[in-house]
């Protein structure tokens, strides 16, 4: 993975804003992080930090670094350290809730969706509550979540309108309405499980 992240140029554009710069590092941190070169990454992460360390997002991507490398307790302190700086911050919501679930604790990652939902009307929240819920077997309140992320996300692109419809077919199957499950599995697209689903319903 070293020689495939050889290329990567470690340094943000001349000039460029404090901000930029941070963004710029934490994209090639991520880079770095998914070809499993910890090292670089977490240098870029540093330096992004040092540069911009009163920025949500800087600690939203050391969660992430941090969870790439099965550290998920240094994620989740990374991750609440985004909210700490801005409350209510989206990706910090998620970040954290994500931690959660990693850690086993699935009912307070849900408490932190429930509550962030109410407060922040965001599709994203609302479609990870609607994809965690069916884990707990709470498939009714798994259908109203995605119901709810459709209310909130009205303009989906064709690509994510096919993921939506798959999760809502899931739920609807195991709440026993096979006909909307395969209604729905349908629309989530001509390849892999649901079209076979879609089909072996006609």
């Amino acid at each position: 993975s070293r020689s495939r992240c050889a290329g990567l140029r470690h340094r943000p554009p001349p000039g460029a804003a404090p901000r930029i710069a941070s963004d710029w590092l934490c994209l090639e941190s991520m880079i770095a992080g998914i070809l499993r070169d910890f090292v670089r990454a977490d240098a870029l992460l540093a330096r992004a930090e040092e540069m911009e360390p009163e920025r949500p997002w800087v600690h939203v991507e050391k969660a992430m670094n941090f969870l790439r490398q099965d550290r998920p307790r240094q994620a989740l302190a990374a991750a609440e350290r985004s909210l700490q700086l801005r409350a209510d911050y989206r990706p910090g919501v998620q970040a954290v809730a994500t931690c959660r679930v990693v850690l086993g604790d699935d009912e307070a990652a849900l408490e932190l969706l429930a509550q962030a939902d109410g407060r922040l009307q965001c599709g994203p929240i609302a479609l990870q509550r609607g994809a965690l819920l069916p884990e707990l077997d709470r498939h009714d309140e798994a259908a109203a979540a995605l119901i709810r992320a459709r209310e909130l996300m009205p303009l989906l692109e064709p690509g994510f309108e096919a993921h939506l419809a798959a999760r809502e077919s899931d739920i609807a199957a195991r709440r026993g309405d096979h006909a909307l499950a395969a209604q729905l599995a349908e629309k989530a697209g001509r390849g892999g499980f649901h079209a076979l689903v879609a089909r072996n319903a006609r």
